[in-house]
């Protein structure tokens, strides 16, 4: 059996995603994108909108780093961003509460360490 994965007690609602400038991922697991300077977007930010992936069932979203595009799972990002990290190279499993693998917010997860 596993240990179960607490997210930080006092964590901010909303974080800046590592490697990717510009974007935000809140608690509920929606991605943000700030406007860029040359002032093509009237809103001071907006939301990216993720895709469904049938294959594997998961959430996915585009992100764009130096013209490139990257593809990433909506929920690895949460943990990412929310999860503290194992100190070791353990394996890690994610169980989606209500079973609705779409709904990535922090309060959905189930994260057990093994």
């Amino acid at each position: 059996m596993g240990r179960i994965c607490k997210p930080f007690q006092d964590r901010p609602y909303e974080v800046d995603l590592q490697g990717f400038d510009g974007y935000s991922i809140d608690q509920d697991g929606r991605i943000w994108k700030k406007a860029t300077e040359d002032g093509k977007y009237r809103k001071e930010r907006y939301r990216v909108k993720p895709f469904g992936d049938l294959k594997s069932n998961s959430v996915r979203i585009n992100l764009f780093r130096n013209k490139r595009r990257y593809t990433k799972v909506v929920v690895d990002l949460v943990l990412m961003a929310f999860y503290p990290a194992p100190k070791s190279r353990a394996s890690r499993e994610v169980f989606f509460i209500d079973k609705n693998q779409h709904n990535a917010a922090i309060d959905n997860l189930k994260v057990v360490d093994f």
